[in-house]
């Protein structure tokens, strides 16, 4: 389906466009195994200028789209096992930023600077206002949402309501995979101790018992889960995760 003028959308619908790669992902051989997240996060998107968001709706970007969309385990067993992201809380742990700063040697602090300075060098006052709301939001968002809060802000910049819709939209699609690359690295965490799910990590709270003998291995032969190859292929292209729309 092609972009829509005037339908786009901003906040979280109520049904998602997953439940077909849902039912034949491997990780879904548990009750609640796994969840779509929402890259850039509904959180970010829904807290813009009201200018924004109707500059969203009538460009038809659609922050529920499946190129926005992840699968990802909700059980720590399955991420631990597998070594993928652990997608569970409300991503607001302010580890997560800290985690992210020191994993990439940078400041969001700094970041945010940056498009503050920006901003204050535009001549055209409508266009300042509209960059200075686009960083008032950072200001209201906490761990996950913050950073994307910072990356969103930047990637508005260069968006107006003079940019054709397909530009608009892979703009945003392009941001999306940009921080998928992140989450597939385990730079930006969705949830601070999912740091120790990464490759080479030390694994869940089983795995860290003294004498533990689980070694980041909770599934055997006898058990109803998908060797590791298969997770591999279907998940991931590269050493990035796929999007939903990249799994169908």
């Amino acid at each position: 389906m092609g972009i829509r003028e005037n339908e786009g959308r901003y906040v979280r619908s109520r049904s998602l466009r997953d439940s077909a790669v849902k039912r034949k992902h491997p990780l879904n051989f548990m009750s609640r195994a796994v969840a779509s997240h929402h890259i850039i996060s509904c959180e970010a998107t829904r807290r813009l200028s009201s200018y924004r968001r109707k500059q969203i709706t009538y460009k038809g970007y659609d922050v529920n789209h499946t190129w926005n969309l992840v699968i990802l385990p909700m059980e720590d067993r399955i991420s631990c096992h597998y070594r993928i992201p652990l997608h569970k809380s409300g991503h607001k742990d302010e580890a997560i930023i800290t985690h992210y700063e020191k994993s990439l040697g940078m400041s969001i602090s700094g970041l945010r600077g940056e498009l503050e300075t920006e901003a204050s060098k535009e001549s055209d006052t409508h266009k300042q206002k509209i960059l200075e709301d686009d960083i008032g939001v950072i200001d209201v968002l906490n761990g996950y949402h913050k950073i994307v809060g910072v990356k969103l802000a930047r990637a508005l910049k260069g968006l107006t309501c003079k940019t054709n819709k397909e530009e608009y939209s892979e703009t945003l699609d392009d941001l999306s995979i940009e921080i998928l690359g992140e989450i597939s690295r385990d730079k930006l965490l969705l949830i601070h101790r999912g740091k120790h799910f990464a490759k080479g990590a030390s694994g869940c709270e089983d795995c860290q018992e003294p004498g533990a003998r689980t070694k980041r291995k909770h599934f055997g032969p006898l058990d109803n889960a998908p060797k590791k190859s298969k997770v591999k292929k279907f998940c991931y292209i590269g050493n990035r995760l796929k999007t939903v729309k990249e799994q169908k």
